[in-house]
């Protein structure tokens, strides 16, 4: 949480909120200002802060509430900011099926838009062929293609064997399956994998991975199925 004077010598008024805010809107910001103003303090909630506070009115219990409100608010904001860039990226992919576009063109479409939306290293999907069983890399985004069909079948295997998502936290402690030598070629740590479903079984699935640990959110699977 940042605490912010609005009365320091070398930045007076709403200026160092507004660079604070466009430089780390992740984080929380807790306006102090010395004047009794509520307009200043609305200002400055109106202008991305959480909240305000009068220095001459506050008391530790009054700064731990007002820490804990920001916290907890900017928690919410960050979270409706992301399910709104979430659902623009499902309509834009909706809106290029309804023009019937290739299924190959959708799938360029719909790796690009998950590593765009969820702000990772990579997305890529992995087609397996019914018949034979035979899986591919059928599609990817923000990945060195070091295989360009051919690929590691242990991660898929086990993702289509348990029927359900797969997290994988960190790729360097993974036990459950042997790691892919792709993955580890293009210095991949975290991995959330969903299925893709098919008519009968399973098409396949698809990967979301990141070179450095992260964790996905209900939200992000429910976002990525």
């Amino acid at each position: 949480v940042i605490l912010l004077d609005l009365e320091l010598p070398d930045s007076r008024g709403l200026h160092a909120l507004q660079v604070l805010v466009k430089n780390r809107p992740d984080i929380p910001i807790v306006v102090l200002t010395g004047h009794d103003d509520d307009l200043l303090g609305l200002e400055a909630v109106m202008g991305g802060a959480q909240d305000y506070l009068v220095k001459r009115w506050v008391n530790p219990d009054v700064l731990v509430r007002a820490v804990r409100y920001a916290v907890e608010r900017k928690r919410m904001e960050l979270l409706m900011r992301q399910y709104a860039k979430q659902q623009t990226a499902v309509v834009a992919l909706s809106h290029q099926v309804l023009q019937e576009q290739a299924i190959e063109t959708l799938k360029k479409h719909a790796v690009q838009l998950v590593s765009k939306t969820l702000d990772i290293t990579g997305c890529y999907i992995i087609k397996r062929f019914q018949e034979t069983g035979a899986i591919e890399l059928s599609a990817s985004a923000g990945l060195r293609q070091t295989h360009t069909t051919e690929v590691d079948a242990s991660l898929i295997h086990y993702v289509l064997s348990v029927n359900q998502p797969v997290f994988v936290p960190d790729l360097n402690s993974e036990t459950r399956f042997p790691i892919p030598d792709w993955l580890i070629e293009n210095d991949i740590t975290s991995i959330q994998t969903v299925i893709i479903p098919g008519s009968k079984v399973a098409y396949g699935a698809l990967c979301a991975v990141s070179v450095k640990k992260r964790t996905f959110s209900k939200e992000d699977v429910a976002f990525l199925q």
